[in-house]
């Protein structure tokens, strides 16, 4: 618990003004990027998916720049945002690695109780493949990784800096960061659902709404465990998007949590020191 409290307070104390410009980015801009859809030209516009993955992409694009521009602007190095070259690397391979083991037991479910092997519209043909791969690259995973960087490789450690001035308990002060930051995740998709999917019931919302508070949850435990964004990232990813190539009736998130959660228990961590990540 020591070398977790070490790696949190590794991280520099970001500037006040960037920090509060970095959560009205997460309040207004998925704002704005809904609204467009109570407008009706747009709204007919966006109901053709390759306008609706373009706008995403505008979206997500602005979006990274004016983050980029705050991480100019202030101390934080790419090191405490776990997007070093060999953690990007590792990332990366252990998240493929992990997609790709969950299709193997999948394959050999199937095989084993002697089901017959029917692929998914996704990879059943080169239309549908293009097209997945297409919304999964260009929308689903910049999504996610903006989502990841923000609110778990960002904001978890910055409230957590914050809050331990106040809280003198560390594992106190942490589970309120958690709280908090995993709050703000789930209130920054109210735009999505009340103006892109319509949803009006009362119940609805705050299913949701609990939801994604227990979703961020299970991402934050899981970056705090590897401390690799790029991999907490590719498993947040497919849990929106179901990128299986048979098709079963097995549940795909099951399937990923346990992959994914599992390779977190073998993962080795960079190790920790004494001095600031930043020296």
């Amino acid at each position: 618990m020591n070398k977790l409290f070490l790696f949190l307070e590794s991280t520099p104390q970001s500037k006040a003004w960037v920090l509060l410009g970095v959560i009205f980015s997460m309040a207004f801009i998925p704002l704005l990027a809904n609204l467009v859809f109570e407008v009706e030209a747009w709204k007919g516009l966006l109901e053709n998916q390759g306008y609706l993955l373009g706008w995403g992409l505008i979206v997500y694009l602005l979006w990274t720049a004016l983050l980029l521009f705050f991480k100019r602007k202030d101390s934080l190095q790419w090191s405490h945002l776990s997007l070093q070259k060999a953690e990007i690397k590792k990332g990366l391979i252990w998240g493929c690695a992990a997609y790709l083991i969950v299709q193997a037991v999948l394959w050999l479910k199937l095989v084993s109780s002697g089901q017959s092997l029917t692929l998914t519209t996704h990879f059943s043909s080169f239309e549908g493949f293009s097209k997945a791969i297409g919304i999964f690259v260009f929308n689903i995973i910049i999504g996610a990784f903006l989502e990841e960087v923000l609110n778990r490789a960002y904001l978890l450690p910055q409230f957590y800096l914050l809050l331990k001035k106040v809280v003198k308990f560390k594992p106190i002060a942490l589970l309120l960061a958690l709280v908090i930051t995993q709050l703000a995740f789930a209130v920054s998709h109210l735009p999505r659902d009340l103006f892109r999917y319509d949803v009006t019931s009362l119940d609805a919302l705050l299913s949701t709404q609990g939801n994604l508070f227990w979703s961020g949850i299970i991402y934050a435990v899981l970056y705090l465990r590897t401390r690799n964004i790029l991999f907490v990232s590719i498993f947040h990813a497919l849990a929106n998007f179901q990128l299986a190539v048979l098709a079963s009736d097995v549940s795909m998130l099951l399937y990923n949590s346990i992959a994914f959660y599992m390779m977190a228990l073998i993962w080795r961590k960079p190790k920790e020191t004494l001095e600031p990540a930043w020296v």
